[in-house]
């Protein structure tokens, strides 16, 4: 159970933070625009809603792969995969192929990042002892 939670809860959200900072630089030397508190908040709630169930699935491979030591790179992996996935699916369907092409390795690294964390952080061991 505290492997899901990790995956569900604190996942969307390190996608979200690893959204900001992408979007940091272009916000710190573009021109200013209304409403950036509700375009993070909508952010926050897209990558929730787009990342529950990649990575519920995650948390599956991560529970098959829990006596590996290495199975933090593999659900990294698997979810740079499954966000650059979703977000190509996602530039195809909306028509910003170039936008795609210009970020996908930073879309790719928001499911990534936090697929390794929430791996690493649901590890058996706690204060150098197993559970």
């Amino acid at each position: 159970m505290r492997r899901v939670s990790f995956f569900v809860l604190l996942g969307p959200f390190l996608s979200w933070l690893i959204f900001f900072a992408m979007l940091l630089p272009k916000l710190l030397t573009g021109p200013r625009f209304d409403g950036g508190l509700q375009f993070f908040f909508a952010a926050l709630l897209v990558c929730y809603v787009a990342a529950v169930l990649p990575l519920l699935a995650i948390a599956g491979i991560d529970h098959l792969l829990s006596r590996y030591h290495w199975r933090f790179l593999v659900c990294a992996v698997v979810g740079f995969g499954a966000a650059y996935a979703l977000f190509y699916f996602g530039a195809q369907a909306a028509g910003a192929q170039k936008d795609f092409q210009e970020y996908w390795f930073f879309l790719g690294l928001m499911g990534g990042i936090p697929a390794a964390v929430c791996s690493w952080l649901s590890s058996e061991k706690q204060n150098g002892r197993v559970k």
